[in-house]
């Protein structure tokens, strides 16, 4: 195999991981799971989807530092959930820009 062979297939494995995560994350958007609730310290109730990324972040790193004394199955719901919110936030505009960058290559290469 060449090397532009190899270049070629990195290029169009990277284009189908990329739309594969975009699918999940549209799924993601309009899931339920954005509308699971939040109880602040001071009893005040947020949708995941409302917080701000610092307070998602916050929220994950209070429950990492409390880990041993919350151990159930909800304890690691919560953090799954806060994880997908925060990727969403921050991992799901770098791929749409790279798949975009990605695309305009292949155009480009036609």
């Amino acid at each position: 195999m060449s090397a532009i062979d190899e270049a070629e297939d990195r290029l169009f494995t990277s284009i189908m991981k990329h739309r594969d995560q975009i699918e999940w994350f549209k799924k993601y958007e309009c899931s339920p799971s954005r509308n699971a609730i939040w109880a602040c310290r001071d009893g005040k109730e947020l949708k995941l989807k409302d917080m701000s990324l610092s307070h998602l972040k916050n929220a994950l790193n209070m429950l990492m530092r409390n880990h041993q004394r919350y151990r159930t199955k909800g304890f690691y719901d919560a953090i799954t959930l806060l994880r997908w919110e925060i990727s969403y936030r921050e991992e799901y505009p770098k791929i749409v820009e790279a798949l975009a960058e990605e695309e305009r290559t292949v155009d480009l290469c036609l």
